[in-house]
This record gives structure tokens, sequence and C-alpha cells, in this order.
């Protein structure tokens, strides 16, 4: 293959993907990344004290350093996305030239550039942990592979869990692929060890947030579960009724026609496949973690079959691209800002408008903003307790919350300001709302505890 083709389609993806991300400014959980980052680097609020989450620290701690940065947190955090996945595409390819040969590399490397772009994946999203999680676990596969620098290897794997721990799947795959030896795998686990536990020393250090998180994760996650209705819905849908069909039809090619490392390419796609399944939500970009193995049996398959290299340009075309219209999160976040000052609080009720916070700029009056927690025992009482101290200025409803019985009871004493297309704003009624002194001194004094 020749250097310049190479050359000219990793460029071509890095355009594409640009092209993808740009089109949609932020996402659900990039919102709630950039609003965690927001409290931490402008009110030195360490993650969890403030939001209800499950994930590990590492994604806040990027979303914060983007912030640090001088620039929005979303967007510092999808560039350090992009340039993941472009670097997950060139590892797809060193590992699949070392395995099955360069153009199988190449067509792999292409082929996971492009789905990374699709819709089903949440393609805009690049600030996703899985973007980062198949990164660095990649890098620790494509190591162990050439039997380098096992303790970086490992490092990088550590990373890749805190990041998103079911990549811990990926890992034991990868492994099975690579067969490191017994004596690299040692010291990868301790590098492992090292990498998971680096992002939590600054959660350490900045306070009780440690605690917050494994009593907040623990109690989300035994209680905030899709029914077995919506959980098998998803499953079809994400799987088999999706453009990820495609890749089906050639794993099972890749099965009939490769012999050498077949079953364990297959099995590190078997153990991704588990790893996507865990949590039962099916929300796009979970399925990343998938890609970077169905990708290489998709790359073999065609190299196999001696097809030739713009066939997997094709993939581009077999799935609707990610491209979304930007909403009017930002406008709504403009007039908010407008109507209150940094020192007082909003309460925003809601799910599917949750983007807004990301733009804020503002704390929320409570860490249980999300409606969709609202599952777990005691976060109703706990969002009305947060709403009648803090006596937020304004409310912002999304509309999936308008008419709700509990969003009802919250708007007692506001009255209707501006009513957008997916957003209503409201704001007090009463003549005097508290002095920025008291607000300042209950946020600094009160202890939000789930």
């Amino acid at each position: 293959m020749r250097t310049w083709t190479s050359k000219a389609l990793f460029l071509l993806l890095g355009l594409y993907l640009l092209a993808v991300t740009l089109t949609k400014p932020m996402g659900a959980d990039e919102a709630v990344w950039s609003y965690v980052a927001y409290l931490w680097t402008q009110w030195g609020k360490p993650p969890f004290l403030w939001v209800w989450d499950t994930k590990p620290p590492a994604i806040y701690e990027l979303f914060a350093l983007a912030r640090l940065a001088h620039l929005p947190a979303w967007a510092g955090v999808r560039a350090l996305g992009l340039a993941a996945t472009l670097g997950s595409a060139y590892l797809v390819f060193s590992l699949g030239r070392e395995l099955f040969g360069e153009r199988a590399g190449l067509l792999g490397a292409l082929i996971f550039g492009l789905s990374s772009g699709w819709r089903l994946v949440d393609g805009p999203y690049l600030g996703e942990t899985e973007v980062f999680g198949v990164f660095f676990s990649l890098l620790a596969g494509a190591l162990a592979l050439k039997r380098r620098w096992s303790f970086l290897a490992g490092l990088a794997g550590g990373l890749a869990v805190n990041f998103k721990p079911v990549f811990a799947a990926s890992l034991l795959g990868l492994a099975i692929l690579t067969r490191p030896p017994k004596r690299w795998l040692w010291w990868a686990s301790a590098g492992a060890a090292l990498g998971f536990a680096l992002p939590f020393v600054p959660v350490v250090l900045g306070g009780e947030g440690l605690g917050h998180y494994f009593q907040t994760a623990l109690s989300v996650l035994a209680h905030y579960a899709p029914d077995p209705k919506r959980r098998l819905s998803g499953f079809l849908n994400s799987w088999f009724r999706s453009p990820f069909l495609v890749f089906w039809l050639t794993t099972l090619l890749f099965a009939l026609r490769e012999r050498e490392n077949r079953w364990r390419l297959l099995a590190w796609l078997a153990l991704d496949f588990l790893g996507v399944n865990a949590s039962g939500f099916y929300w796009g970009h979970q399925l990343r973690q998938a890609l970077p193995a169905a990708s290489l049996a998709a790359g073999a398959a065609l190299a196999g079959a001696e097809l030739p290299l713009w066939v997997g340009l094709v993939w581009g075309l077999a799935a609707e691209t990610g491209f979304r219209r930007p909403g009017e999160d930002r406008e709504v976040a403009r007039f908010v800002r407008g109507l209150t000052s940094p020192e007082e609080t909003v309460l925003f009720l809601g799910k599917e408008g949750i983007t807004v916070v990301g733009y804020l700029e503002r704390r929320l009056a409570s860490p249980v903003f999300n409606s969709g927690l609202l599952v777990v025992p005691g976060a109703l009482e706990r969002l009305k307790e947060d709403a009648a101290r803090e006596e937020p200025r304004v409310v912002i409803l999304s509309e999936d919350a308008v008419g709700k019985p509990w969003a009802r009871g919250l708007l007692k004493g506001y009255r209707l300001l501006k009513s957008f297309n997916k957003y209503q704003v409201y704001a007090l009624s009463l003549r005097r709302s508290p002095s920025t002194e008291r607000l300042r001194l209950r946020f600094s004094e009160t202890r939000l505890t789930p």
C-alpha cells in the first residue's frame, strides 16, 4: 500500500469527523460534564458533591482542563475526542496490519473511522467517555502485541477503565487477541492499577467527593434501570434493526474465510458485545465500544475477498451520518444568564433538554436536575428540599416535564416569563428574592449529601 494513500485516507477521515462533530454543539452527557467543570473551576467544588452521576472522574477532569485552558469545555474535549478517534483508527490499522496484513488494517481503520460518524453511535458527540475508552484500550492492545512498555500499556488500560469501567471487557478481549507473556502482564497489571487510581487523586484532595461518588453511584445504579420491554427494544433496535447489521454480515464472512487469529478476534468482539449490553440502556454512544473489533473483522473479511479499497468508502453511506442542526439551548441559556447573577441559583426540571445546563454558567439549585433520576428513592424529596432551601430565582422547564404533577408543585410561587419551542422559563413572582450575600453563604455552607 502506498504511503500517500494511507495518509490521504486518514486526512479525509479527519475532515469527515470534523464536519460531523461541528454540526451538533453539545450532547446531554457533555452538558452535565461541562456543568461539573464549571463548578470545579469557578467555585472550587469537585465532582460528585453537586451532581448525581455514575461516571468515574477522568472525564470530568478533561472538561475541567479544557475550561482552565480558556476553551468552552465541550469544544476543547471534542477536539481531544477527534484526535483520539483518529488515533484509534491508526491503532486499528496497526493491529490489523500485524495480524491480517496491511490491506486488512487499512480497510479496518477506514471502516472504523467512517462508522464513528454514524448517528447510530452518536457520531457528533466526540466528547463521550467511550471515545477515550476506545483509544486507551487500543493503545494498551497495540503495545501488548509489540511486547513493549508493559507498564505504560497497563497505565493506558487503567485509564480506559476509569473513563468507563465496562472497558475492562475490552482489555480482556485484547489480551486474548495479543497473548502477552505472563511476565509482561505482571507489570501491565501494576500500571493498570495506577492508571485507574490516578484520576481519583484530585477528587480525594478536593474534599469529600469520593464518598459521595460511591453513595450516589450505587444508589443510581441500583434503581435507574430500564424495564424488560425497553431493554429488549433497545437491544433489537441497536444491534439488528440498524446499520450495525452490516457488521454482523462481515463478521460472518470473516468467521467463514479467515483462519489465522479468527477465534481470538471473535472472542474480543464477544466481550465488547457483553460490555455494551451491561447496562441494558442503548444510548448510541455505548456501541462505540464494539466498533474496533467489528471494524477489524470487516476489514479482514473484505481484504480476504480481494475487494477494491474503495468498497470501504461505501461504509459511510451504509448509515445516516450524524449531522444534526443546533438547538435553542444556547439561546435559552443566554436569556437566563441575563436574568440572574453568578451568585444566584437556577432550577432545571426535565431530561430531554438537559443540554441547556452546559451553557448556563450558573449553579443549579439541586444535584437532582435530571428528572430521569426521580425513580431513585428519595430523589424527589431531595429535589423539593433543595428548591425550598435555595429559592432559585429562575426555573427552566423542558418540554418533557411540562404538565407533570411533581413539576407543577415545584412551580408554586413562579410565573411564566417566556416560552421557547422546547423550554419554558419561569421567574419568582415574589417582589423580593434572596440577597446575593445570603445566596453566597448558603452555597458555601450547605452540605449536599445524597
